[in-house]
């Protein structure tokens, strides 16, 4: 009786493509805390300030999470190099 089966034509999403773009979510909310960061310590109620340790680590928090955001954007969008 496979010939009466109705096949599914909506299409449907593996697990692995979800996982990826829960991650690539979860990236992207990491990505604007971390920038949330860089402005919060960069600008203080004194004015800019540069060159704090903790205003330098926001900066590395920052840069981190937007490469692995972009690598995770070209892995779900089909992009990806190999």
């Amino acid at each position: 009786m496979t010939l009466l089966k109705k096949k599914n034509t909506t299409g449907s999403a593996s697990a692995c493509s979800v996982f990826l773009g829960l991650v690539a979510f979860l990236l992207l909310l990491t990505s604007l805390a971390a920038m949330m960061g860089v402005v919060n310590t960069h600008l203080t109620s004194g004015g800019i300030a540069f060159g704090g340790s903790g205003a330098s680590l926001a900066l590395i928090a920052f840069a981190i999470n937007i490469a692995f955001c972009t690598k995770m954007l070209c892995c779900v969008c089909g992009h990806d190099k190999k």
